[in-house]
């Protein structure tokens, strides 16, 4: 017969049946209660900032352009428009769409976010007619690029719009008009450290 501490079993208050929860109980609660922790944080997610989303995707891209032109040994553009941009690439002499690369392809923007301003090597940029670019900022296989300056703004207003600076090395900065302080990213350093 089994003792314990305080006795034997059979003397326990629950009549020879031990004290406590099973390991299925405890899991089962844990399950559930992990359930309703993670419902509510989706919950209590907040609002999607769909500039601030597509600002850090043009990022992310155009970092991976200015990395590609180096590593490939080619040269690269981006052309930028009010709904969306695609990727170029130097081909005998002409400026071609890159074809076959699943990441540097052309996106659209939603139809809530817009791309404008477009300042390079310091001017603004022609203002672009419907469907007409805004303009292109190129990426060389020396890691030279075009100087620019971007805004990535809601459409409506209703949430910030966010900055894109890039310099002559290829680095990237993004960070909130009001001045607020740069996102992280990736595409904080550009291709070479300075």
């Amino acid at each position: 017969m089994p003792t314990s501490a305080t006795g034997t079993w059979r003397n326990s208050p629950c009549g020879g049946r031990g004290a406590g929860f099973t390991l299925v109980e405890v899991l089962v609660v844990v399950l559930i209660v992990g359930l309703l922790a993670s419902l509510a944080v989706l919950s209590l997610g907040g609002r999607r900032d769909p500039a601030a989303e597509e600002a850090r995707r043009l990022a992310a891209l155009l970092d991976l352009a200015a990395r590609e032109a180096v590593l490939q040994g080619r040269e690269l553009a981006v052309e930028l428009d009010p709904g969306g941009y695609r990727f170029l690439t130097l081909e005998a002499g002409r400026w071609v769409p890159l074809a076959g690369d699943p990441l540097l392809r052309e996106r659209r923007l939603p139809e809530t976010v817009l791309l404008e301003g477009l300042e390079v090597e310091g001017r603004a940029a022609l203002p672009a007619g419907a469907g007409e670019a805004l303009g292109r900022v190129y990426f060389l296989s020396s890691g030279e690029a075009t100087p620019f300056r971007l805004r990535v703004a809601p459409a409506a207003g209703e949430s910030p719009a966010w900055v894109l600076q890039g310099d002559r090395r290829g680095r990237l900065a993004l960070e909130e008009e009001t001045g607020g302080e740069p996102l992280g990213g990736p595409w904080a350093t550009g291709p070479t450290s300075a």
